[in-house]
């Protein structure tokens, strides 16, 4: 087992190895929040912030209402 300190709430979770690649996303055992592991050696987590969304569906490259030269 792994324990990791979250950064909201200050408290101590605990999680077996396998469940914290890096990368990966894992909630708080005690506030809920989203963390996700920036570093593997050692485990270090920041929390996700939700807001900002990378999906495709968001962002349009080809967006030409802002290129309007007629």
């Amino acid at each position: 087992m792994v324990e990791i300190t979250c950064p909201d709430c200050g408290k101590k979770s605990s999680f077996k190895k396998k469940e914290l690649p890096l990368y990966g996303r894992v909630e708080c055992e005690n506030c809920g929040i989203l963390l996700q592991v920036i570093d593997d050696d050692p485990i270090e987590v920041e929390v996700v912030d939700e807001l900002v969304s990378h999906d495709d569906d968001d962002y349009d490259e080809y967006d030409d209402d802002d290129d309007d030269d007629s």
